[in-house]
């Protein structure tokens, strides 16, 4: 995993748009790049471009905004490995917990953050247009 740099915007918004209804523009992507309390990471497999996920942290709390893994390499541990990479970067921020907002439906994403120790601590309702978001929470 490494840092996000302007030569991964391209990839890095592919794997938006086609892992998301709703996905940001790039003009939203690079302000996160540039966001200081942002940790906005890429993971790259032999010098492709699998996956991103941000993070950014306040005081004593992480919170994961993005996490995408490209369709093809879905289902091969990239996404449970960039969640460890989270936690240790968390960690390192001197947080105690990660929260997360995920849609109700997202089959995939909830048993990834469940298995992971995640647990849901509120409903936020047609959050996601129709969908249902749940906010969950994990202590480290």
């Amino acid at each position: 995993m490494i840092k996000f740099k302007q030569e991964f915007l391209d990839d890095v918004f592919d794997i938006e748009k086609n892992s998301f209804d709703n996905h940001w523009s790039k003009p939203m992507l690079l302000e996160c790049a540039n966001n200081d309390a942002a940790i906005f990471k890429v993971l790259v497999e032999k010098e492709k471009t699998v996956g991103f996920y941000i993070v950014t942290t306040a005081c004593t709390e992480a919170e994961l905004l993005k996490i995408a893994i490209d369709k093809t390499f879905r289902n091969s541990g990239f996404a449970k490995k960039a969640l460890l990479n989270i936690e240790k970067e968390s960690i390192y921020k001197k947080c105690d917990k990660i929260f997360l907002e995920v849609s109700k439906s997202n089959s995939a994403a909830l048993n990834l953050y469940l298995a992971s120790g995640f647990e849901t601590i509120n409903i936020r309702k047609n959050y996601y247009g129709t969908q249902d978001a749940l906010i969950m929470r994990k202590f480290l």
